[in-house]
């Protein structure tokens, strides 16, 4: 066989390098996909939102799985069935709503199970009311915070309670516990809700 010419030698090289772009395009998407969907804020994955009308974005009811605190502090995922001896076993529930334009959707209800629902456009610096409902009625009782950690305001027996906005991003943090009386792997669940916003 003879020697390979320079331009038969260049010819295999583009040939291999068209053969292996899209073996590249198939790992880089893959590698993005698992990027987004293991992105977490607050233990909460936002790979996949459903759009609602306008621009505001929301999110159905997420099912965290089971989570049990231990006596020594630590939260595992495992139910009480698997740890008895544990201090409480809870069920996360999350839900979202983003909001990206202040629209008259905006302040509309989307009948999710459980939402949140600003009364009004805010104002950086001022207070405004956020509506919490359940299955479309008022929730008494919902905790409205600008964090998990902070004790918030919990809201009246007209679902209603105030939050005071800042310039710029906002996030609302709402919990609320159902207990389960009956359940045989957790004790209650918590529902957990997170309305963003920006504010001028």
């Amino acid at each position: 066989m003879g020697a390979k010419s320079m331009s038969d030698i260049v010819f295999q090289t583009r040939s291999c390098a068209l053969l292996m772009r899209p073996a590249r395009i198939v790992i880089f998407f893959f590698f993005l996909f698992l990027f987004f969907f293991f992105q977490a804020e607050d233990g909460i994955r936002d790979f996949c939102l459903s759009r609602g009308l306008g621009d505001v974005y929301k999110r159905q009811g997420y099912d965290n799985g089971v989570w049990s605190k231990l006596k020594n502090g630590r939260t595992v995922e495992k139910n009480k069935i698997e740890v008895p001896d544990a201090e409480f076993s809870k069920n996360p529930i999350k839900f979202s709503k983003n909001i990206v334009k202040w629209d008259d959707n905006a302040t509309k209800v989307f009948n999710t199970p459980y939402e949140l629902v600003p009364m009004t456009k805010p104002v950086a610096g001022q207070e405004f009311e956020i509506k919490a409902l359940k299955d479309g009625q008022p929730l008494e009782g919902m905790k409205i915070a600008k964090s998990e950690e902070d004790p918030g305001v919990l809201t009246n027996k007209d679902g209603l309670a105030k939050f005071k906005a800042e310039k710029g991003a906002n996030k609302v943090y709402a919990e609320y516990k159902l207990d389960t009386p009956d359940n045989k792997e957790y004790g209650f669940q918590q529902l957990e809700y997170v309305l963003s916003f920006d504010a001028e």
